[in-house]
């Protein structure tokens, strides 16, 4: 059995990393789950200038976080390290790899997601072709809720402005009292708060549909999000 400490071995190590690919994409509950990780390769090189054979214990640290993902298993582990038995000819260079992986975790709350979010999604290709399609299902609903949304909102303001405009005009009527315009404004003033009020309960049975609407396209968008289940 031969360690570093061998006048005839020569021990080095390099250590490589690089971030993988999504592995895995989950969509429960209204929330995507991304699942994907770091992988680290240390790679040990022994070089036996000796002329008999030597059994290296290469002692490999235990990280937390990381996991195992070489096929050659440590002939003993500890707390703080993995120990691993090489052997190493005479006057020959042996390599021994050690790969880990610290697996990460991205979650998504689906009713947020946006469209420049799934674009990018796809261009990392971390999303496959069904996941993408989900994804922009719900989009299309949510433009739907939105455009219903907005349409209230429009009628809301319009009203808004007519009882401003109403307002002013009442003030305007009790300035004429006693002028002799009075009677020609007067009859001016009301017609245009007939139209107004006319139009106002346009507005409000239009609004009270809008509020009805958007109820049930939120309903749908909700169900949309909940039901979901893919993975």
């Amino acid at each position: 059995m031969s360690f570093a400490t061998d006048l005839a071995l020569i021990v080095s190590s390099k250590i490589g990393s690089e971030q993988q690919q999504v592995t895995r994409v989950r969509i429960a509950r209204g929330v995507m789950t991304q699942e994907h990780e770091v992988r680290e390769r240390r790679t040990y090189t022994m070089r036996n200038e000796d002329t008999s054979p030597r059994s290296v214990i290469i002692e490999h640290p235990v990280r937390n976080g990381y996991q195992l993902r070489s096929e050659t298993r440590p002939v003993e582990t500890t707390a703080d390290w993995m120990r691993f038995r090489v052997p190493v000819e005479p006057k020959q260079t042996a390599t021994f790899v050690v790969d880990e992986a610290r697996p990460l975790q991205q979650t998504f709350q689906i009713g947020t997601v946006t469209r420049d979010q799934v674009e990018l999604f796809v261009r990392q290709k971390s999303i496959d072709h069904t996941v993408e399609e989900a994804l922009r299902k719900i989009l299309t609903q949510k433009d739907v809720v939105s455009g219903v949304s907005s349409r209230k909102e429009a009628c809301d303001s319009e009203m808004s402005e007519i009882f401003d405009d109403q307002q002013r005009l009442r003030e305007n009527m009790k300035a004429l009292k006693g002028s002799p315009e009075e009677k020609a404004l007067l009859q001016r003033y009301t017609g245009q708060l007939n139209q107004q009020e006319n139009r106002l309960e346009e507005l409000r049975k239009e609004a009270q549909e809008l509020e009805k609407q958007e109820e049930s396209e939120q309903q749908k968008l909700d169900r949309m999000i909940q039901e979901l289940s893919i993975g």
